[in-house]
Formats: C-alpha cells, structure tokens, sequence
C-alpha cells in the first residue's frame, strides 16, 4: 500500500451548466479521505468546461491516482481525460453507470474501473496498490490480464458514509444555478442531498441500469443521519432549502413519516421537495411532509398515454393517477413539478401531441419534456436493438436527451419532434403565472443564469 495517496477525481460535465452538484463524486471522495491516508480533490468541469482547466488541477496537486466518473454523454470527454492522465503517469480508475453497464467500453483506456457504487470497491483497490489483485465490484487490469468481479460491493449501513465534503466543490457556483425550489417562493440558497439507494421498480428507461449500480434491495439512510445532515448544512452553508436527488423517496412510508417527525422537531425553517410516483404518495403523507417544510414534489409522468407508459416505458402508473396527485398536492400547498418524456420508439405525432395536452390539462406548476433516450443498458436500448429497426447511434454523445434521440424512427423524425417540443413548451406556458415566473428571471444575476442554462437544453 501506498504511504499516501494524491487523488484528483474528474467529474467531466463539458456540455451543461447545471445547480446539481455530483454528489456521488462528492461522497467518494470523502469517503477516501477519512479511510485512507489520503489527499483529494475534485476536478469538476461543471464551471469550468476545457481539457486544460482538467491538466493544470492534475499538475498542480499531488496527484498519483486519477479517477474518472463516467456517464453514457461524458464517455468520450473522460476517455481523452484518462489519456491525458495516463500520459502523465498517473493510475487511472474510472467508474460511474456508463463504466457499470458497458465495462468492455471503457477498460481498454484505464488501469481499473468500478462496477456499481464506488466507495468500498475504489478503497479495495487503493489499499491493494501496488499490488494489482481481483476486488469485488471492480476490474483491475494486471498487465494483458483484466480480474474481473461484476459482483456489486455494496454499503449495507448508509449511515457508516460520511456526508459528503462540500469544501470540495465551488458550492458559491452550483447555488447561483440552484433553481429547485424557486417556484415554491423566490430564490432559495440550497442544494441536493441523497436518502436512499436504489429503486425497486421496473421502468424500462433505467432498469436494469439501477439495480446494476446499486442492487436489488432499496437501502435507506436513517431519518436520523439525513437530518443531521440537514441541520449541518444549515449551519455550515446558511442553505434555505434543499431538494432530494433520491429517484423515489416516498417508497418506504414508514420512514418518511419518521424523518418528518423529525424534521418538524428541529424548526430548522428550511422548504424542500422531493422525487415521487403518483403511486407511492397521498394526501395524507402530504399533510405529514408539508408540516415538515416540504413545499415541492417532482413527479415522473412520462406521458399521456396508456399505451405507452404500459407497452413501452412498462411505468406501472396510468395519466389518471398523475392528474390526481398534482390536484391533491396543490390542495395541500405543494407545489409540483412533472416530468414527460417525448418520441418514444414507434410513438406517433398524435400520442406526443396528446401527451402534450395532458401536461396543460393537469396544471402542474411545472413540467419539462425531455426526449426519449434508450441509454445503453436499458431494458428500452435491449429491446430497441432486439427489434432492429431503429439503427441506434454508436457515437455515446448523442444519448443526450436534452437534445435529440439516438435513434432513427419512421414513425417521426428528430427534426420534427425537436419542434413539436419546443410548441410544447410554449402551449404549456402560455398563462399569466407562468410568465411572472419566468420574468422574475430577469430580477438578478442568478436568476438570469438559471434561465439561460434551462433554454440553452431545450435550444442548443
């Protein structure tokens, strides 16, 4: 083992701007800190988007050990990353869910990678170096020879993760861009934390990808640690809100009424939002988490008709169950925040433009149309390529569903759909409320940057 590490982890958003800090990133990092002997930083391209501004953060610090995230977008920004780390000298580990579902894609270019949630596996292989030895949950290269483990190493006990060190990111920058909880009430100061891991569901637009990274038992932190987290962030970063990056929190009711408990007992004043299906929340949880300071759910519609939530996406929900939520929560006090998503394969003009419909008729707060994306891995990608018909994209970086679709459809072009999205967000926003919301915008620096960063997805 090495007497003492010098890790530079790379987070290579190039393309976006956004308020999401990279929380996974962020927790692997600390997690190295506090186990091993170690000096860390992240290199976070989020502001900052150039190779060179990659090369001089690796020059400049200490650094022996590379790590690489990598999503399905960022793979041919992180391979020439790990080139140039490689070219330096350094030992370079990749991980992330593109290197969890398509290893073979990315091992040729580093020395490891990691399959799954990164904390014990990175650890395993750092405590082993130089030694190169098989480590569950990881690939280790040992020269021509790869150890291969895609068994998952998982933290069972997600209050033994420290909460993750947020010196480590420009927290200033990702709060200008913080939009989560502006609708709830003028601009908030606050941030993302995550409570859980894992989601037991089967939507085919991310499963198996999310059983594959984080296995198939839901794991939650204890009410208790989350809001000691809250409490310190509070504290630390004079944050006034926050928002739960956790795909689903409201699975396990038993524990959001417990964290709420116990939220409401410590007055701390803040608003929050969370993730939610329209299957796993009521006006009764409501109540309990509005009393607790939430004041925002984000709730995945997908679309606006049966056929395809059921046939394709496989959502487990239908357009009645979404419209309902989005009443109940407003009646309550919440507002909300729906997600569709548009040209799904085999999906005609009319289902998008009904969907459409559907996103005005329920009145939400928000909503955002996104594209229909079969990321690599997916049951949606297997399926796609199973059929043949559709001749998906090779090139990783057009998987960007802010974009276009990575694949040909007969049934409607890219071009055509990029237009229909755009109508629909003007069809959808065309009221009064909306367009306060969005001149509001124009009261700050902040608020400017947020709105060029949100028409920058839906234009660029």
């Amino acid at each position: 083992m090495l007497n003492r590490y010098g890790i530079s982890i790379v987070f290579p958003r190039m393309k976006y701007t956004s308020g999401d800090p990279p929380l996974g990133v962020m927790y692997i990092a600390t997690y190295l800190q506090k186990h091993l002997n170690a000096n860390v930083q992240i290199i976070d391209t989020t502001f900052h988007k150039s190779y060179d501004y990659v090369f001089k953060r690796i020059v400049n610090f200490p650094t022996e050990i590379v790590g690489i995230f990598i999503d399905t977008i960022m793979f041919n920004d992180a391979i020439k990353i790990a080139a140039m780390a490689k070219s330096l000298g350094k030992y370079v580990i990749a991980g992330g869910p593109h290197a969890t579902i398509m290893p073979e894609t990315v091992i040729p270019y580093v020395d490891a990678l990691v399959i799954g949630e990164g904390e014990l596996a990175s650890l395993e292989i750092l405590k082993n170096l130089p030694d190169l030895k098989p480590v569950k949950g990881a690939w280790v290269k040992d020269g021509t020879n790869v150890y291969k483990s895609n068994e998952l190493s998982l933290s069972q006990d997600l209050d033994s993760i420290p909460f993750p060190d947020r010196s480590l990111i420009e927290n200033e920058q990702y709060m200008q861009y913080w939009h989560f909880m502006d609708v709830a009430g003028g601009y908030k100061k606050g941030t993302n934390i995550i409570g859980s891991r894992g989601c037991p569901f089967h939507c085919t637009y991310c499963q198996p990808t999310l059983r594959r990274l984080f296995g198939t038992k839901l794991r939650y932190r204890s009410p208790r640690n989350v809001v000691d987290e809250i409490v310190s962030l509070k504290e630390k970063l004079g944050i006034q809100a926050f928002i739960f990056q956790d795909d689903t929190l409201t699975i396990d009711r038993k524990w959001v009424i417990e964290f709420t408990d116990l939220l409401a007992k410590e007055r701390t004043g803040l608003i929050w939002g969370c993730n939610t299906r329209a299957d796993t929340i009521d006006r009764e949880l409501l109540v309990r988490m509005y009393n607790a300071g939430l004041r925002k759910i984000q709730i995945g519609g997908e679309s606006g008709t049966i056929r395809i939530l059921s046939d394709v996406y496989k959502k487990g929900i239908v357009p009645e169950q979404v419209k309902k939520v989005v009443s109940t929560a407003h009646g309550v006090g919440v507002k909300t925040l729906v997600f569709f998503m548009l040209g799904a394969p085999g999906e005609t003009r009319q289902e998008v433009i009904s969907t459409i419909k559907f996103a005005k008729e329920i009145k939400s707060d928000e909503v955002t149309f996104n594209l229909t994306q079969p990321l690599p891995g997916t049951d949606l990608y297997q399926s796609m390529i199973k059929k043949g018909e559709y001749n998906l994209e090779i090139d990783f970086t057009k998987f960007d569903y802010y974009n276009r679709r990575a694949f040909n459809d007969v049934t409607l072009s890219n071009r055509q759909l990029r237009l229909i999205r755009i109508f629909g967000f003007f069809y959808v926003y065309v009221r009064l409320s909306s367009f306060v919301y969005i001149i509001r915008h124009f009261g700050s620096l902040s608020g400017m940057k947020k709105l060029y960063a949100k028409l920058k997805r839906v234009f660029s």
